[in-house]
């Protein structure tokens, strides 16, 4: 349907095929939707990933998928039950126009109760006040990931602990990017479905097969990272200063003249190792992990040392390792001083089908952490990640002091039943309005109890019977106390979604006409002159 044809009712209708199209995905049994285009073909239950590849061209749709993204980006959660709201609203509204009602009486109406909504839910928070300990934190955490790996107990604890790498004096910066925080794959068999550690895992193996491939509580030294590479343990001093594409590199060519030429040089080359090496041993450094390269008459030498090495990681891994060990990262092995040196609990390497991994973990002087996914969930993929990113804002937002308020639709359920009260006390069309709001609210314990198998009419009517802090639990099937087991939602998550949700509505339910705009080829006819003119505004003040 192209733009030229779409009329105001059409606008809103592309809203709620949407709302219904996405509403099978909510919860952790939600349905998942195979999307084609064509970037390829995905099977996903992510909001962000369908809207990532679908071509959505209706107006109305595309303006509640970009506050789908700002809600995320804003509050962290909470994007698929905007969308669920904005549709079941403006499907409301589309009856409520057909039936002779105003859009000037329905937007007051759904104005009106989307107020009595948010001034009801302090009502429902329950406060969780006690930081990371707070026995409502798994809760939401389960929550928030909507996944059944979720019920993994191994999976929450991680994700709690890796709240707290988010450091509260850098936790507006790390919300955006998460700097602190690794995600990776455990390539370990055996391994748990989650795990954090407090350190970095690396595809990397010791240069030399006689090196140790076990210390514990090892000294570390990085050398080499961040624009200016620096130098690896060579014998030359060379210096990159355009990252792992070699740009920059500076390179030597040296051709002795007679064989007392040659030997000169590689005695000047093997001390030239040795005093690295050297600086290293003074520094009691266990292990030592290079940006750059390492020669052969360095490999052997460190082996004679005891030192374990690593050679040619990147900038980004240096820079991790370097904060996980809490040590300082040496442009050059000259420059390492024993201050500069970081610790770990213990550095272990291991073999998987062929491939070598470095693990190493218990730095506690470091906020580094690394979250590992065993293969018993697949190929971590960006959607996995991107829900378990969720969930720790979810949970930054109770360490933050945000009150939980009862999940599960049961939220939804207190603050319809707020609106209906509200609405009798009123004695206009805008009543209407209200009970239509409220409505479109049950909406999503309609859709969760759908995806998890049972009949939303029996289970909203057990919902609506059920105490103030009651939710429908899609694990169990049933209708539970949510505190402080869960599920348990997050107070400025449904906030900012209704507040964002009922202006959506409201904007796309003023719409009378779609005016088509002009394609570029077309030409414009326009007699109104809108060219900024000083002379003629300057006479028109006078």
């Amino acid at each position: 349907m192209s733009g030229r044809e779409l009329s105001a009712r059409d606008i809103r209708m592309g809203v709620v095929q949407l709302s219904d199209l996405w509403a099978s995905s909510l919860g952790p049994f939600g349905a998942d939707t195979l999307v084609h285009s064509d970037e390829g073909t995905v099977v996903t239950k992510d909001l962000h990933r369908m809207i990532d590849h679908l071509d959505i061209t209706n107006p109305g749709a595309r303006i509640v998928a970009q506050g789908a993204v700002d809600q995320k980006e804003r509050v962290g959660d909470g994007s698929l039950t905007l969308v669920i709201y904005a549709g079941g609203l403006l499907d409301r509204a589309n009856d409520l126009l057909e039936e002779g009602y105003t859009p000037a009486t329905i937007e007051q109406g759904f104005d009106l109760a989307g107020r009595v909504a948010v001034e009801s839910i302090p009502k429902y928070a329950s406060d969780a006040t006690g930081g990371v300990d707070d026995p409502a934190l798994d809760a939401v955490i389960r929550t928030a990931f909507a996944r059944e790996l979720a019920t993994e107990k191994s999976f929450v604890t991680a994700v709690r602990e890796a709240a707290t790498v988010v450091s509260s004096d850098r936790r507006d910066r790390n919300r955006n990017g998460f700097e602190d925080l690794i995600f990776e794959v455990n390539p370990e068999p055996g391994a748990p479905p989650v795990e954090l550690i407090r350190g970095v895992l690396l595809e990397r193996k010791p240069v030399h097969r006689g090196m140790r491939t076990t210390i514990d509580s090892p000294r570390i030294a990085v050398i080499g990272g961040g624009k200016k590479a620096g130098t690896g343990i060579e014998s030359r001093d060379m210096r990159q200063s355009g990252g792992r594409s070699g740009k920059g590199r500076t390179e030597l060519t040296y051709t002795p003249d007679t064989p007392e030429e040659l030997e000169a040089f590689r005695n000047e080359e093997a001390e030239s190792v040795a005093r690295q090496v050297r600086a290293l041993e003074e520094a009691n450094v266990d292990a030592v992990f290079c940006t750059m390269g390492i020669n052969d008459e360095a490999k052997v030498q460190l082996q004679k040392a005891d030192i374990t090495a690593f050679r040619r990681l990147t900038s980004g891994m240096a820079r991790h390792l370097a904060n996980a060990i809490g040590g300082s990262i040496a442009m050059e092995v000259a420059l390492v001083e024993p201050e500069m040196v970081g610790t770990a609990g213990s550095l272990r390497t291991f073999e998987v089908d062929g491939d070598t991994y470095v693990r190493v973990e218990g730095c506690a002087e470091g906020v580094v952490g690394t979250l590992l996914f065993s293969n018993a969930i697949g190929e971590i993929s960006a959607e996995v990640e991107r829900d378990v990113r969720t969930a720790i804002v979810a949970a930054l937002n109770l360490v933050d002091g945000e009150g939980v308020v009862p999940g599960g639709g049961g939220i939804e359920a207190r603050l319809a039943a707020d609106i209906r009260a509200a609405a009798r006390a009123r004695g206009d069309r805008r009543a209407i309005a209200m009970e239509a709001f409220a409505d479109a609210l049950l909406d999503v314990p309609r859709a969760l109890v759908r995806s998890a198998g049972r009949d939303p009419i029996d289970e909203i009517a057990a919902l609506r019977a059920a105490g103030t802090g009651s939710g429908f639990d899609c694990f169990s099937g049933e209708i539970v106390d949510t505190y402080p087991d869960g599920p348990l939602l997050p107070e400025g998550v449904v906030r900012t979604g209704i507040e964002s949700a009922t202006d959506l509505a409201c904007s796309l339910v003023r719409i009378d006409e779609v005016l088509p705009a002009s394609d570029p080829d077309d030409t414009v006819v326009d007699d109104i002159d809108t060219t900024p003119d000083m002379e003629r505004d300057f006479k028109w003040r006078r």
